[in-house]
């Protein structure tokens, strides 16, 4: 599993289909599962650049795990 894939299992599911919406994906792949399968048929470079750009315009990064913290809400 890549950093981009480990990035993108930590985020919601309004996160996920926000971001596919906003690459201007196909309208099947904007809602979940849909974004999901849309991750997973661009290339790493594209994913990477995705990652990159949410982390640093938008501040979605991976949540920080404690104990007691449910990371899937």
């Amino acid at each position: 599993m890549t950093e981009q894939d480990i990035w993108w299992s930590s985020l919601s599911i309004k996160e996920k289909e926000r971001i596919a919406r906003k690459a201007n994906a196909d309208i099947e792949n904007q809602r979940y599962p849909g974004c999901t399968d849309w991750w997973k048929s661009i290339s790493l470079e594209k994913q990477l650049w995705v990652k990159n750009h949410c982390e640093k315009k938008h501040g979605i990064y991976i949540p920080e795990w404690t104990e007691g913290n449910m990371l899937s809400e």
